[in-house]
């Protein structure tokens, strides 16, 4: 099934919401826009728009090159380009396929989320974004080089308890069934994805710039919250749901909690998911020039068959899950069992 455009407005009625899917900078990919009309000039109105208020040069945006670290600037910069970017495939998405009935993001992809659900303007969104970027950074230059460590094939539990002890080794993130990320120190992450990687299971080391989701920015917490609690808050015009804790927000106490928690929180994807669909999602539209995150329902919830992507899908088709597949491409992209798809673009 194509892109589904003529769907037209206003559906998210009752047993058919539609869920937005805002994820971070470093799921960011190579995307072909000639697809889908108009959205080239979207994006570039989107991305003036943060540059002007960011007070960058609209034309620095780096390509995050997956594998590499990227500098404390250059993460900066992709935060950016991916808020522009998030906003500006939901605004097509509304008017091409169906306006969200819920939303909820990955990581920092939570200020592209709230900015589209207008708890947070632009200007203090960016403003928000840039301060807790050069916080974690000014404290990551403090300390050690920093890696992430995908682990797929073992449970979440299991993972936890092959966790030397003590060790500086935390769970950082729970993608779904069978699929998560450790961070600590570089050669720590090593040794232990090292020592797990005996078939089947499979791991990816993937250096990180800061140790986001992690404890050691707890120490941030206070500053941070200090600058959110002086930031103009709105209550979201639809729920946003939490990948921290998978809370509903729909207030602007909750969506300044979200704020505070949300650099130094393990993030928790599957429950998230969970929550959105008992929000009554149906629907899902991937809000970005990335396809982790369609890519993991389609694999972990093959019965999820509307799923639009803004990137083609790394999932291989099968032709019995793929049947509905939807994608905001002209390509139709369905479900397998391959647990390293997704993964393999781990943040």
């Amino acid at each position: 099934m194509g892109m589904d455009a003529g769907a037209g407005r206003g559906a998210g009625t009752a047993g058919h919401g539609v869920a937005y899917l805002f994820p971070t900078f470093t799921m960011r990919v190579e995307a072909d826009l000639e697809p889908f009309d108009g959205l080239a000039e979207q994006v570039t109105d989107a991305w003036h728009k943060v540059a002007r208020a960011a007070r960058i040069d609209a034309h620095s945006v780096p390509v995050a090159a997956r594998g590499q670290r990227l500098s404390a600037h250059d993460t900066l910069l992709a935060s950016y380009a991916t808020l522009a970017e998030g906003l500006a495939c939901a605004r097509w998405a509304e008017r091409h396929l169906r306006p969200a009935t819920v939303a909820t993001s990955f990581s920092m992809g939570l200020y592209a989320a709230l900015v589209y659900t207008e708890a947070l303007s632009l200007e203090p969104a960016i403003a928000l974004l840039g301060y807790i970027h050069e916080l974690a950074a000014a404290r990551q230059a403090q300390s050690a080089t920093f890696s992430l460590g995908a682990v797929m094939g073992p449970t979440i539990d299991e993972v936890r308890a092959a966790l030397p002890q003590p060790s500086g080794l935390e769970l950082s993130v729970d993608y779904g069934e069978r699929v998560c990320l450790v961070c600590g120190p570089s050669a720590e992450v090593e040794e232990f994805c090292s020592r797990l990687a005996v078939p089947p299971v499979r791991t990816l080391v993937l250096p990180v710039a800061v140790p986001f989701h992690t404890s050691r920015l707890n120490p941030l917490q206070a500053e941070i919250e200090a600058r959110v609690a002086a930031t103009p808050v709105q209550p979201p015009r639809i729920p946003v749901v939490s990948s921290s804790n998978a809370e509903v927000l729909t207030s602007t106490d909750a969506v300044r909690r979200e704020l505070v928690r949300n650099i130094a929180h393990p993030i928790h994807w599957k429950a998230a998911v969970d929550t959105v669909l008992g929000e009554g999602a149906t629907e899902f539209v991937e809000c970005g020039f990335t396809r982790e995150l369609g890519d993991l329902l389609r694999r972990d919830r093959p019965h999820l068959t509307r799923i639009h992507q803004f990137a083609p899908s790394n999932v291989e088709p099968d032709s019995a899950a793929s049947a509905g597949a939807g994608s905001a491409s002209p390509q139709a992209a369905g479900s397998s069992d391959s647990q390293a798809a997704a993964a393999d673009e781990a943040p």
